[in-house]
């Protein structure tokens, strides 16, 4: 509806690209290099601190290009628009997107004309500089009146056309013709005098007041609004309240101003140390900015530029950027990096990996503390990948999060160690194979697996006595998979116990599979006497171990052991003969008799 207005009124909008013909003569072209280097002094400036000359030299080109402008083409006017300059029917100036803008800040604040008059003073440009910088770098909380300011410069040579309010919420209803017409004044200057504070307008209001024009109510950005407010007594309530909704506070954008261009081209082009130090610490503050806001993604964008600087600056730009960069990885970048993907589900997780790997391995410390914060799992496991990926040569920063009291820290901790496969690892895992919690027993025992050192295969056999049945099952199978004797004595006195029988099957079934095929021709010897054991009176308790034990010598490479099967598979208790024609099977076919159908280390996710 209010766009329909818009047009209905006659409000004149900025050209569009191709909407006119392109007329690229020697006066655009000066006022679009003009443009630019204006828009880098005010960038520069902002960025330095006044002890650095880059501010210095560019305060003095933008003063040297104006006047070399208005001394050959004479007066210069400027007509703003949201993001654009437009000088003779052409837009001269449009700032990418996400940068500092200065036709987006002359607009936010009602000016609709700048004017640049012959004669313009060195002191008048590093004063108007100065009030478009202070703009510019204002917080949202403090935001700058830049239509203020400019009055109350008392430029000679620079003037301005301005609305006389831009309320957000707040409708200016005209008395009269003549007081409309007052709204739209002329160049303010000091010879005009319009544009004095004492200057008043009506507020539509529920009762009528007084105010200047200038009394500190806040301007609000929006492209058209302030074109049609002397025509907003013909809107509707709707149409009045949605311009009251475009009226409002935008984000602070100040996070995206990056200013890139400039910083990169300084780092490449000077061997000056204080000024390097200087451009440095404004990418490391800049990054801050990035981080505070949430905004990752321009975060990410500056490391990509802080590592071509290394790898493209002169060396001592590139020495101290490479020094500089651990600076980046303050535990409270990564604290609000957890903060963000706690908050945001769907963030981009692949594109939010490839962002820590910028951070380089000084970074592994913050980053492995963030398991401890981090609610959703595929987030939690995007580290771990980092973790896996770029730790090898940090396993003893990550290791140390072992000790973490938390217990889902210690388990991705020793399930990233497992991974990474150093044996280094295995001083950490030694500690988590005590930990109070199964499920971090559980990775353990994984991780010490995967690993697969003798080291290793030693701190397994203390499995062999957790309290966790089924991780003791767990660590038989893994021994008896790993082919080492390490485990045998252990295993010998676990099946010479008399409570043998009264183990559960599973477990059993596990124990003497594990013994069959590391213990050798002792072990054959052993399974053969229990798998034809039946005592009179308690066959049924050792019915369990006879079937585990047939099935086991089909992990005997022992000759003896075939014959034995093919003995066992007629025998009357069908468990037997079942595991016996079962594990016969298997050998016919070339292989090894596997201890379960299912692979327990395998059938739950860490």
């Amino acid at each position: 509806m209010v766009e329909r207005n818009f047009i209905d009124l006659g409000v004149d909008t900025p050209p569009a690209g191709d909407a006119l013909p392109h007329v690229e003569d020697r006066r655009l072209r000066a006022v679009r290099e003009l443009c630019n280097t204006w828009s880098r002094a005010v960038k520069t400036i902002g960025l330095y601190p006044s002890s650095n000359p880059l501010p210095e030299e560019f305060r003095h080109k933008y003063y040297e290009a104006l006047n070399n402008f208005l001394d050959a083409e004479g007066r210069l006017v400027l007509t703003t628009f949201d993001g654009s300059f437009v000088c003779d029917g052409q837009t001269v100036y449009a700032a990418p997107e996400g940068e500092e803008n200065l036709a987006d800040i002359f607009f936010r604040d009602g000016i609709r004309e700048i004017a640049f008059e012959t004669g313009v003073t060195r002191e008048e440009t590093d004063q108007f500089l100065a009030i478009i910088v202070e703009a510019f770098t204002a917080s949202a909380a403090e935001r700058v009146d830049i239509a203020n300011r400019l009055w109350e410069g008392n430029f000679p040579h620079i003037h301005h056309l301005t609305v006389d309010r831009v309320v957000a919420g707040v409708y200016i209803e005209a008395a009269d013709d003549k007081q409309l017409a007052g709204r739209h004044r002329g160049f303010v200057g000091p010879d005009r005098g319009t544009g004095s504070p004492a200057a008043v307008a009506t507020v539509g209001t529920a009762d009528a007041e007084i105010a200047s024009p200038y009394s500190g109510i806040q301007r609000e950005r929006h492209v058209h609004v302030v074109k049609v407010f002397g025509n907003v007594t013909g809107l509707t309530p709707e149409e009045k309240d949605e311009v009251a909704t475009l009226c409002r506070p935008e984000p602070d954008e100040q996070a995206e101003a990056l200013g890139l261009d400039i910083l990169m081209e300084i780092l490449r082009s000077t061997e000056n140390a204080r000024m390097i130090d200087d451009t440095v610490g404004v990418l490391q503050r800049q990054f801050g900015h990035c981080v505070g806001a949430g905004r990752w993604d321009l975060a990410k964008t500056l490391l990509q530029h802080w590592h071509m600087a290394i790898a493209e600056t002169p060396p001592l730009a590139s020495q101290k950027m490479t020094a500089a960069l651990p600076s980046l990885s303050d535990r409270r970048h990564f604290e609000r990096l957890a903060e963000y993907l706690n908050a945001t589900p769907q963030a981009d997780l692949e594109s939010m990996r490839s962002t820590l790997t910028l951070f380089g391995p000084t970074a592994v410390t913050p980053i492995t503390a963030m398991l401890g914060s981090l609610e959703h799992r595929p987030a939690r496991m995007m580290v771990c990948d980092y973790l896996v990926t770029h730790g090898r040569d940090t396993v003893d920063l990550i290791g140390g999060f072992i000790y973490d009291k938390r217990w889902f820290v210690a388990r991705n901790v020793a399930m990233i160690l497992g991974e990474i496969g150093h044996e280094r690892g295995l001083s950490f895992l030694r500690k988590s194979a005590g930990h109070s919690d199964p499920r971090v027993r559980l990775e353990t025992l994984r991780a010490l697996k995967r690993i697969g050192a003798p080291e290793a295969e030693r701190i397994m056999q203390g499995f062999l006595k957790d309290p966790d049945g089924d991780l003791r099952k767990r660590a038989l199978k893994a021994l008896g998979q790993t082919g080492s004797a390490a485990a045998l004595e252990e295993l010998k006195s676990q099946i010479d116990s008399a409570s043998l029988p009264d183990r559960d099957p599973r477990e059993l079934r596990e124990l003497l599979f594990a013994y069959g095929r590391l213990g050798g021709s002792e072990a054959a010897e052993t399974l053969i006497r229990y798998a034809h054991k039946a005592p009179l009176l308690k066959s049924r308790r050792w019915a369990p171990v006879r079937a585990a034990a047939a099935w086991a010598l089909g992990a005997s490479a022992e000759p003896r052991a075939r014959a034995e099967l093919e003995i066992l598979a007629r025998d009357g208790a069908t468990d037997v003969s079942q595991a016996a024609r079962g594990a016969l099977a298997m050998r016919n076919k070339g292989s090894t008799p596997q201890s379960g159908a299912n692979d327990p280390d395998e059938d739950d996710e860490p």
